[in-house]
């Protein structure tokens, strides 16, 4: 069916929604409001147990990398770069980049699906229960029709301020207590292991739709084995046993309008973007990423009574390190506006690439910062 074609899929992000919710694509948020103007009965939802568990490892820390290991859809990548998706509980880590180039970090990603649940639209009893009225909602694209439910789990470990000479050695002895994790397969997390007296230096911390015990902040590697072993049956305590929403399928209102047989015209997507412009745009924000880690260093360099460096060159980083932050601004808010304007037909990618081109050839350049 040509209507199969159009369905999306998104990542919640954890964003909490329902069956029935209202989603306007062009800006990768919900309307905050549902078609469905009384409940569908059980016949027409179909269900599937999925029950799957992943534990990934992050060590690069950039854009790029957690899009991957989440598998964000491209549309959705760009909506998180330029900030016009907001992010919750789960969703955070994904703009949770560390500050200082000189840190060493590495995440644990913990993914289970436990069922995903499908609306049968096309049936006639489930129609009656939609309401026309919402097909007023101008900025409606989509409407919720399934859900994969489960929940993610991060664990991020930070250790700041790392000496060159040791960054190897710190580095080498958080991957290998990472991957006791995350090879452990489908058996039981032995929450036993030797000690590291060097990763006494890591402070962690967890980012999800729901922690165990409410240890948002544990002291010690076995600590965080223990709320990860605790997280399948502490998640069966909510939404009667699913978890929390991970994924949502969106089915076109552009379709359901014609299913109804409504002389209404809804919002569609007019342009989506290919692969290599994704691409481009998660390079520019690692890059951006890495210079604003690079002037933070400089600037508390600066700062540090051990490095006594003349006022006027130290006013001269700081300055520029404010105009860096106000240029970087800039520059996702004019990205935002043009994804909106391009997704919903009144622009094309080529403007988007301009302002791209635009701010590389100023204060964001990598030559640029490479002149302090």
């Amino acid at each position: 069916m040509e209507d199969i074609k159009k369905i999306i899929k998104r990542k919640s992000l954890g964003r909490t929604e329902c069956i029935g919710s209202l989603y306007n694509a062009t800006r990768d948020t919900f309307c905050k409001t549902t078609i469905l103007k009384s409940g569908v009965s059980d016949d027409a939802m179909r269900r599937v147990d999925i029950s799957d568990t992943k534990i990934l490892c992050d060590y690069k820390d950039s854009y790029k990398e957690k899009f991957n290991k989440l598998d964000i859809e491209n549309e959705l990548r760009l909506s998180i770069l330029t900030e016009i998706t907001a992010l919750k509980n789960s969703g955070t880590y994904l703009r949770d980049i560390r500050k200082s180039f000189r840190s060493v970090r590495g995440t644990l990603i913990y993914i289970i699906t436990t069922i995903e649940e499908h609306l049968d639209i096309y049936r006639d009893d489930v129609k009656a229960c939609i309401s026309t009225d919402e097909f007023n909602n101008s900025d409606a694209t989509h409407i919720v029709t399934g859900i994969k439910w489960g929940t993610t789990m991060t664990a991020i470990f930070e250790c700041k301020d790392v000496n060159e000479e040791n960054k190897s050695q710190i580095e080498g002895a958080l991957k290998s207590r990472l991957k006791k994790i995350a090879n452990y397969g489908e058996g039981r997390i032995d929450v036993k292991d030797e000690p590291y007296n060097i990763m006494e230096c890591f402070i962690i911390r967890l980012l999800g739709d729901v922690i165990p015990h409410d240890k948002e902040r544990p002291q010690s590697f076995d600590e965080v084995i223990k709320v990860i072993s605790d997280i399948p049956l502490y998640i069966k305590k909510f939404n009667n046993g699913k978890g929390f929403p991970v994924e949502y399928t969106l089915y076109p209102l552009s379709e359901l309008t014609k299913q109804l047989s409504q002389n209404v015209i809804v919002k569609s997507i007019a342009t989506k973007f290919n692969e290599e412009t994704i691409l481009k745009i998660e390079q520019v924000f690692d890059g951006l990423s890495e210079s604003k880690q690079r002037l933070y260093d400089l600037y508390h360099d600066a700062k540090s009574p051990s490095d006594l460096i003349p006022n006027k060159i130290f006013d001269e980083i700081n300055n520029y390190r404010q105009m860096f932050r106000e240029e970087r601004s800039r520059f996702k808010h004019e990205l935002a506006e043009s994804l909106v304007k391009i997704r919903s037909g009144k622009s094309n990618t080529i403007e988007f690439e301009n302002i791209i081109k635009k701010f590389q050839k100023g204060i964001l350049s990598k030559d640029s910062i490479m002149t302090l």
